[in-house]
């Protein structure tokens, strides 16, 4: 059995950019985790009710943000397999861990906003505006085109 051949320098940058996608995702999600205690005490609710807005982030009044982050993960994985069809190998787990990654980054983000007390509109505002431009960096490597069939 032969191996695949290495990939072109366009698939490299295109599993580099794929990649930015699924760090920024763990780090956006993440970015706002070490905040929960404020926000909660910040809104007056309960444990029970603060537990179930989290729970249910992707339906009720959440649903436009979470219908959003879901089509970014859809996004994110199937480009993520183009770019495994393009290698010949399995790439997908490894850019799943790169949202680890990133999710501990945004963990620590969040918590260095939380220690000296930055208001919390800034600190997402600003998480957001960083992790907005890492992605219109990387994005246009992107590849684009019709999708293979499998």
């Amino acid at each position: 059995m032969t191996s695949p051949p290495p990939p072109d320098r366009d698939a490299r940058r295109a599993r580099i950019a794929v990649a930015a996608l699924f760090f920024v995702n763990g780090a956006v999600f993440a970015n706002a985790v070490p905040r929960y205690p404020e926000l909660k005490a910040g809104l007056g609710l309960s444990n029970a009710v603060f537990g179930s807005v989290v729970a249910a982030f992707p339906s009720g009044a959440l649903f436009v943000a979470g219908s959003l982050d879901a089509i970014a993960d859809v996004g994110a994985n199937a480009q993520g397999l183009r770019k495994e069809r393009r290698y010949g190998r399995s790439i997908l787990n490894s850019l799943h861990g790169v949202w680890s990654i990133g999710a501990v980054v945004g963990g620590l983000m969040g918590a260095a906003a939380a220690g000296p007390a930055v208001p919390v509109p800034w600190h997402l505002t600003s998480a957001a505006v960083l992790c907005g431009c890492a992605v219109a960096a990387t994005s246009r490597f992107l590849l684009d085109g019709p999708q293979a069939a499998a």
